[in-house]
């Protein structure tokens, strides 16, 4: 439904307003049905459009009535609506999508984005796609839509109004290692690019067919905003073991091998140090001869193990009485299996866990 004035220059047409008399469109057709009127020129102004996204109102149309004629006039307006898309991804791996992230939105005024679905219904989570049927505004940031990226590390809003948004950045979800915070995120989008955990973005005009629930997913039908997050956190995991010779005589593979000789070694105290000796955190193997460093998700009390405090990082531990260290010749776990290194641990920020399965010397 609209609101339209229908006034005439001579004033000749009796109205309630000083200007003329104002219609309203039926609910259901769309249309004002005006019978009775003189013979003379008209003017319809469009007043005021409450349906979502028609913002801007239709040009004044003028309209000639003649004797015995009916005057059909056809007033169209175009809808102010687009979509937006926000990619999270790590910042050293573009292909590593980061799913459960969670973003606010504002509208260029401050207010936050409550999404409105086709339904009517308000939605508090949004994760990954929604068709908006509108959208309310509120000042309460817990009362705002929390939009959460899908699997793909993607939201997209379809049926946006057109303007500046803000999007911050609220939440790293179940993602291991990564913080919410201005030093670790980047962004670009069509405003530019920066350096904080909340971006900017313009939404700009697209038509009604590329908003509506049947537009596809390309990359064209969106605003786009990409937000990278630099991982700053690892675990290190490993064990420790006394690699023997097979009983044959055969010559140590620098393995441990499950059903050989080799033993794997509990209750011995691990210390992970920086390059330059200071230490960084000890651990104690397990039944099996395992440790782990930095496992804070499930151990309130572990050490946060930094990236940036890896490279040329070295594994200590003492075992009948000698101490032990890592060696430039060792093995690193990458995803599903060992590569050959020349340094000691090197960090990688595109996976969780870094394994160090170093060969180790007496001191």
């Amino acid at each position: 439904s609209g609101s339209y004035t229908i006034t005439d220059p001579l004033n000749a047409y009796t109205t309630n307003e000083a200007n003329g008399t104002t219609f309203v469109t039926n609910a259901t057709t769309g249309k004002i049905v005006v019978n009775g009127l003189d013979v003379g020129n008209y003017e319809i102004i469009e007043k005021k459009n409450p349906n979502y996204g028609y913002t801007i109102l239709a040009n004044n149309v003028s309209v000639s009535i003649s004797n015995g004629q009916t005057a059909s006039i056809t007033i169209e307006n175009r809808k102010q609506t687009g979509n937006m898309k926000i990619h999270k991804i790590d910042a050293d791996n573009s292909q590593y999508a980061l799913s459960g992230v969670s973003f606010k939105i504002k509208d260029s005024q401050g207010r936050y984005i409550i999404a409105v679905n086709k339904s009517g219904a308000a939605q508090t989570k949004v994760t990954g796609t929604i068709h908006l049927g509108s959208i309310q505004t509120t000042t309460d940031t817990n009362k705002a839509t929390q939009f959460i990226t899908d699997n793909s590390g993607n939201i997209r809003i379809y049926n946006l109004l057109v303007g500046t948004y803000s999007v911050s950045e609220v939440s790293i979800g179940d993602n291991f290692g990564y913080v919410v915070a201005d030093a670790n995120i980047t962004w670009t989008s069509n405003l530019g690019n920066g350096s904080r955990n909340t971006a900017q973005i313009r939404v700009d005009r697209q038509t009604s067919n590329n908003t509506g629930t049947s537009a596809g997913q390309t990359d064209n039908l969106f605003n786009t905003l990409t937000m990278k997050n630099k991982r700053e956190y690892i675990k290190i995991n490993g064990y420790a073991w006394e690699d023997k010779t097979d009983g044959k005589g055969s010559n140590k593979d620098y393995e441990w091998k499950q059903g050989t000789e080799d033993k794997r070694l509990q209750n011995i105290t691990v210390t992970l140090k920086k390059a330059d000796g200071t230490v960084l955190d000890t651990a104690v193997t397990d039944a099996n001869g395992a440790y782990i460093f930095g496992n804070y998700d499930t151990d309130s009390s572990a050490v946060k193990i930094k990236i940036d405090d890896l490279q040329g990082a070295y594994i200590e531990f003492e075992y009948n009485g000698m101490s032990y260290q890592s060696i430039p010749i060792n093995y690193l776990y990458s995803g599903h299996k060992f590569t050959r290194l020349r340094g000691q641990i090197r960090s990688r920020r595109t996976r969780q866990y870094q394994r160090s399965v170093c060969f180790c010397k007496e001191r």
